[in-house]
């Protein structure tokens, strides 16, 4: 974990280099493991994935986390995905909580 100054309570742990399998490594027990050991450390876990229109990894992360928080992009997502989205996250297993409307 790096610890970010000016916030000293905030710790990121980055992805580092992209994996030739991504989902095959979102499948691996030690995910879970990780994300476990890193539930009990934190009081708050945030796991940024990439766009859900290009890669499934927020659906296969939601198997994993209790609540969901959807981003669209303005003017460019549609309802109709986003909609989607929100049902396939629940299927997996975790709850939508909320939407950001990014402007950008």
């Amino acid at each position: 974990m790096q610890e970010i100054a000016g916030l000293p309570q905030l710790s990121v742990l980055t992805a580092g280099q992209v994996p030739p399998n991504p989902q095959e490594l979102l499948l691996r027990s030690s995910l879970s493991a990780l994300l476990a050991g890193v539930r009990r450390e934190y009081d708050v876990v945030v796991i940024d994935t990439s766009a859900a229109e290009v890669a499934a990894d927020a659906v296969a992360l939601s198997a994993r986390g209790p609540q969901a928080v959807l981003v669209a992009r303005r003017n460019h997502t549609q309802v109709v995905r986003l909609h989607a989205l929100s049902q396939e996250i629940a299927a997996a297993g975790a709850h939508v909580v909320g939407c950001v409307l990014n402007p950008h």
